[in-house]
């Protein structure tokens, strides 16, 4: 019993290391973006880079079951657990929106397809879809829509823990039908409440059931088959992405990525420099800051007559992580210190240990 505590508090610098990865694959995919939209018209999008978002929702589902096993079954436990997501999540991102915000204000033409009303702004803050100037369901801050789905699935697992010993259970039951449902829903059903009905729920669910198993140590010979089956699946899920043919095997990229990673731990875990390290815990900063920063980089550019966009997307993802790297030390985590040292619910609940390094965002 003691070595699978000591298991469960390991730090886990693999899964560190790729939150750092799911950042950067999203930022480049951005980058290129950028480059192409007021730099190069001719120059592609990166989208591959876009299955850093799914990655985040496993690691998401994944740490919710692994750092809540000593806060189930306890009275205040769903409040710490609350608590400490809160405090993880809110002050960051509503200082990137309230940047965002202040841009919008001061500089109008610095910023793209975003436009202020007040339902948009008060949405924004509170973690709720709304319409922006193109009609998407996206937040001021664009980025801001996977925090939506991300606080939808804390409240959910939160209730879970409130009302069952079997959290993980509890979301599944809710999750599964909501995301089949995103499925089912006509293409012309509008309306914000349509935005939770998306099949991108799944990665929490697997995500969730991944913590559940590891939780049991795949070691030996099941390790082994573990690696043999994602293998496969990793295969089949890129020759369906590469394909452009909608499949359900599209949706085993993420979790075969986070379960690679995860059974190597041994193997990558102590290998992993220090600032790679550090950019795990930025990740959420440069996640949040890297859409305010990164498209002045070819907007400079372009006033200067440079033309090169490989570049701008170079300069800016350097743009960027020094933004998150600013952003985690100055606001993230000076934040979640005062408000653990101040808010009982957001520290370490007495008696129950929370496996270290295994907190996502």
């Amino acid at each position: 019993m003691q070595q699978a505590n000591d298991h469960r508090r390991d730090r886990l610098n693999g899964i560190q290391g790729l939150r750092f990865v799911a950042a950067g694959l999203v930022v480049v995919t951005h980058a290129t973006f950028y480059a192409g939209e007021r730099l190069d018209p001719s120059f592609p999008t990166w989208h591959f880079g876009e299955i850093g978002v799914p990655i985040f929702f496993v690691i998401s589902g994944f740490v919710m079951v692994v750092s809540t096993q000593d806060l189930v079954g306890k009275d205040d436990g769903w409040k710490y657990f609350s608590a400490r997501r809160g405090t993880r999540i809110v002050p960051l991102y509503w200082t990137a929106t309230t940047v965002k915000l202040l841009t919008m204000v001061v500089v109008p033409g610095a910023v793209l397809h975003a436009a202020l009303s007040p339902q948009t702004v008060l949405s924004s803050y509170f973690f709720l879809p709304s319409y922006n100037a193109d009609g998407e369901l996206r937040p001021l801050l664009g980025v801001g829509w996977t925090l939506i789905f991300e606080v939808f699935f804390y409240i959910i697992f939160a209730i879970g823990m409130r009302v069952s010993r079997r959290p993980a259970l509890f979301s599944t039951a809710v999750l599964l039908p909501v995301a089949i449902g995103g499925f089912a829903l006509p293409g012309d059903v509008r309306g914000e409440w349509t935005f939770y009905f998306s099949g991108v729920l799944l990665y929490f669910v697997m995500g969730m059931w991944i913590g559940a198993l590891w939780t049991k140590r795949l070691d030996g010979p099941i390790r082994m088959l573990a690696i043999a089956t994602v293998t496969v699946a990793a295969c089949w899920s890129s020759a369906s992405a590469a394909t452009g043919s909608p499949s359900p095997s599209h949706y085993l990229l993420a979790p075969t990525i986070f379960l690679l990673t995860l059974v190597a731990e041994s193997t990558i875990g102590a290998r992993l420099p220090r600032w790679f390290l550090i950019g795990g815990d930025a990740s959420y900063a440069l996640y949040l800051f890297h859409p305010i920063v990164a498209p002045a980089v070819p907007a400079l550019m372009s006033k200067f007559g440079l033309v090169y966009p490989w570049l701008s997307v170079v300069g800016g993802f350097g743009a960027a992580l020094v933004a998150g790297i600013i952003g985690y030390y100055f606001i993230e985590r000076p934040a979640l210190e005062q408000t653990r040292r101040r808010w009982k619910y957001a520290g370490k609940m007495r008696g129950a240990g929370l496996p270290q390094g295994t907190v996502a965002r």
